[in-house]
C-alpha cells in the first residue's frame, strides 16, 4: 500500500457514528479531494480496506460489522439501478433523434 493510501486509511475512523467528511480528510492529509476519492476507490476495489462512503454525505468510515458492508452494497446497488434507468432513457431518446 502506498504512503498516500496508508495516510488516508489511518485518518478514517471505524464505525458509521465516527465518520469523517472529505473536507476533514483534506485538512488532515493535505491531499486534494480528487486524490482522496481515487485512493479510497483503489483501496476498496483492491480489497485493501472496507471503506464506506455514507449516502447522507456525512463522510467515510471503516466497516465495523458485516451489516455495515451489506448496507453499503444495498446503497450502491440502488445507485447502479438509477444509473441504468438513466442510460436506458437516454438510449431511447437517442433513437428518437435518429429518426
Amino acid at each position: 500500500m502506498t504512503f498516500d493510501k496508508q495516510t488516508i486509511l489511518n485518518a478514517i475512523p471505524v464505525g458509521k457514528a465516527n465518520s469523517i467528511t472529505r473536507n476533514e480528510l483534506k485538512a488532515v492529509t493535505g491531499y486534494t479531494d480528487r486524490h482522496i476519492r481515487r485512493c479510497i476507490a483503489e483501496m476498496v476495489t483492491a480489497g485493501e480496506a472496507a471503506i464506506i462512503g455514507t449516502s447522507s454525505g456525512s463522510g467515510y468510515y471503516l466497516a465495523e460489522t458485516a451489516t455495515d458492508i451489506t448496507d453499503a452494497v444495498t446503497d450502491l446497488n440502488s445507485k447502479v439501478k438509477a444509473l441504468v434507468d438513466r442510460i436506458v432513457a437516454l438510449q431511447i431518446m437517442r433513437l428518437n433523434y435518429a429518426e
